[in-house]
């Protein structure tokens, strides 16, 4: 078996703290289920995510974890006059939720 270079241990390293880091972001409910609706809808106005979490979160609270996902580069907004739509930006990201939406959201 061959050694890993230290190079190669250190990549790996950052990978799994890049794994992590998002573990924690989709650990909590109205997170994972922003980017479950955006999955399923595809890009959505700020005003429609609020809709769709209205019976369990308050509109304050999805602005904050949009916030949140934005900063974390997970998802890209554009505003088109007054409208700022959502979508998901990060690749890898996409993938783990669009498995997260087949099991447990769809």
């Amino acid at each position: 078996m061959r050694k890993a270079t230290d190079k190669q241990a250190k990549n790996k390293y950052e990978r799994l703290e890049t794994a992590t880091g998002l573990m924690k972001v989709l650990s909590h409910p109205l997170r994972l289920s922003i980017l479950c609706s955006l999955i399923h809808r595809g890009e959505m106005t700020a005003g429609e995510i609020v809709d769709a979490e209205a019976l369990h979160f308050s509109q304050s609270q999805v602005s904050q974890y949009l916030g949140i996902l934005r900063e974390m580069g997970y998802v890209k907004t554009r505003r088109e006059a007054q409208v700022i739509w959502y979508s998901l930006s990060d690749k890898n990201v996409k993938r783990v939720v669009e498995t997260l939406y087949g099991i447990y959201c769809g």
